[in-house]
């Protein structure tokens, strides 16, 4: 008998939020596979929020799992495929309330753990199937890796949680909103992740939100929003309370954040409206669809992707208005080699005579080969190469960041028996660091794939040479019509509003897009996804270096971080007894 109160205890949280947790779980990963192709999940899920409130209303699960579940969903809302960033602004003071609902911090710890991995599970959802696709295993294989990968991901929310709930309870003379805005953008700044949960992607979509990322970055827009949420939920506790006094402050407060923000977009927007100067260029961009692996014995592919990619070159340089000063294909186009003709003969047999009559300078990706001492594989760089009128070479850039378990295999000579795991990884080198290229327009900043993700590095870029607009060349096709393809042009429209430079995104498969210093993209300067298609279009570049370009992050480095240590460090103290 004895055991039948001790069993009754562990039944009623098992029933009241381990079952509803796994349940919630596993529906969402069922819409990952069945829904997300089409970017709806978060519709599918919106739906059971008025069930779990009624739930948890009527105690029939506890009230965190529904608020924690309302979390996610504003998440899911704000992200770049769906674009609804608005809501963000109502995140945090549903953070605060789930740290109300639930006081205790080991709880938190697992409510932020199951949230922080719900988000990533629905923001990079594309990633299960596209570890599939690229090493070439089942599905079922590349579930475990992918759960690993978005619980690694959504690990910053198990911080972040109970480290509020800890600094609300013992660290008076900081408010909880106030504690919660410093403890999130700082733990959201130091997470060491290269898809991040970031708030202020939620304003990808609305770039005149994103205008103080000139002066402050990606991470003091994260601030601002924050900040604003803070004051929003400050003045809905002291409402509760009857400080009425407070709560207008709070408000008011708000009033002044939300103004500040606006108006610097507002004259931000006119300041850095695209005009018509010297280096001004016209573009034309490749989409070609390529396909994403070929069988390098399937010659009558080879040579259909070539034809195709010289025909489309030809109409764009045959443009009625003239020929494009810069023609550019995109990462993925062909799997072929200027500086190496017996690699893939048949591409090159198509490609190297455009390349040596056109009269337009070309941007490709191609690969440079090298041998290294001790190693009998054949090794490469990939490079970004400027090739001039009559196929002379102006200048090349080679791939700095590659990704690991797909360009490179990490440890791969301590533990050999990881290229059997992974044998479809390739064996790329990285080049080694920032390299502008020479082109029509002035300097260019050359990024390929993901090396627009990294602030820093493309930070790199500006403060080491001046350069006028950026080109970012990528291969989205890997991810379908999913996600990727919009948060990837996010991270670029964000880059190009940190350095007030022109971005031109090319990829194989969609989005490429046109973007100009603001982070706008103007009606027509956008392609779709899987569209095979011809982007034509007009470049401002612009000179001149942004704050950020030359302080980089001042006030999540020097300001948040200090003061959240010393958060840390009282919470480490032992506490006084009475």
């Amino acid at each position: 008998m004895i055991f039948i109160p001790h069993a009754r205890s562990l039944a009623e949280p098992l029933r009241r939020v381990a079952l509803p947790l796994l349940l919630l779980s596993i529906y969402q990963l069922i819409l990952i596979e069945f829904v997300n192709p089409h970017m709806a999940i978060v519709w599918w899920q919106l739906p059971l929020l008025p069930l779990l409130a009624l739930l948890a209303r009527r105690r029939r699960i506890a009230p965190p799992v529904a608020i924690a579940y309302g979390l996610i969903q504003l998440y899911l809302l704000s992200e770049p495929a769906v674009g609804w960033g608005v809501v963000i602004w109502f995140y945090l003071p549903g953070l605060l309330w789930l740290v109300h609902a639930c006081p205790r911090p080991r709880a938190l710890l697992g409510y932020g753990l199951w949230t922080g991995w719900m988000i990533a599970m629905g923001i990079y959802a594309w990633l299960w199937r596209a570890m599939a696709s690229f090493w070439e295993i089942p599905l079922l294989h590349a579930l475990p890796i992918f759960a690993l990968v978005v619980v690694l991901i959504g690990f910053q929310m198990a911080l972040i949680f109970p480290l509020v709930r800890l600094a609300g309870g013992r660290l008076p003379f900081i408010p909880i909103a106030v504690g919660a805005v410093i403890i999130h953008a700082a733990v959201e700044f130091w997470m060491p992740l290269p898809f991040p949960i970031d708030v202020a992607l939620a304003f990808s979509n609305l770039p005149l939100l994103l205008q103080p990322a000139d002066r402050v970055g990606l991470h003091g827009v994260g601030l601002i929003v924050l900040a604003a949420g803070a004051a929003l939920a400050a003045s809905v506790i002291h409402a509760r309370r009857r400080r009425w006094r407070r709560s207008v402050l709070a408000l008011a407060a708000l009033a002044l954040i939300l103004s500040l923000h606006l108006g610097y977009g507002l004259w931000a927007w006119r300041r850095y409206a695209p005009r018509p100067s010297p280096l001004s260029i016209n573009v034309a961009l490749i989409q070609p669809v390529a396909p994403l692996k070929i069988h390098n014995a399937d010659h009558a592919a080879k040579d259909r992707i070539a034809r195709k990619l010289v025909r489309m070159s030809h109409q764009a340089v045959a443009a009625p208005d003239g020929p494009p000063d810069l023609l550019i294909w995109p990462e993925g186009a062909a799997a072929f080699a200027t500086r190496t003709r017996d690699f893939n003969p048949e591409y090159l047999d198509h490609l190297i005579p455009f390349i040596e009559q056109t009269t337009t300078t070309l941007v490709v990706q191609d690969v440079e080969f090298v041998h290294l001492a001790g190693d009998p594989r054949p090794r490469y760089y990939s490079t970004i190469s400027v090739i001039g009128p009559g196929g002379q070479s102006h200048d090349d850039y080679r791939k700095s960041i590659l990704m690991p378990f797909t360009e490179y295999l990490p440890l791969e000579r301590s533990f050999p028996f990881l290229r059997r795991v992974f044998p479809e990884t390739r064996s790329a080198l990285p080049g080694t660091g920032q390299h502008m290229i020479r082109a029509p327009g002035g300097r260019m900043i050359p990024l390929l794939c993901y090396e627009v993700l990294f602030p820093d590095y493309v930070r790199e870029f500006v403060r080491r040479e001046e350069g006028a607009f950026i080109v970012n060349l990528t291969n989205d096709r890997w991810y379908g019509p999913r996600q990727q393809p919009a948060q990837h042009l996010a991270f670029a429209r964000i880059r190009a509003i940190e350095h007030r430079k022109p971005l031109i995104r090319a990829t194989n498969s969609g989005i490429s897009a046109l973007i100009d210093a603001r982070g706008a993209i103007a009606p027509g300067r956008r392609t779709a996804i899987m569209e095979e298609t011809i982007l034509r279009g007009t470049i401002h570049p612009r000179l001149g270096a942004t704050f950020y370009a030359r302080r980089g992050d001042l006030i999540p480095r020097w300001l948040l971080t200090p003061v959240f240590l010393l958060i840390l460090l009282a919470l480490l103290l032992p506490r006084k007894s009475a």
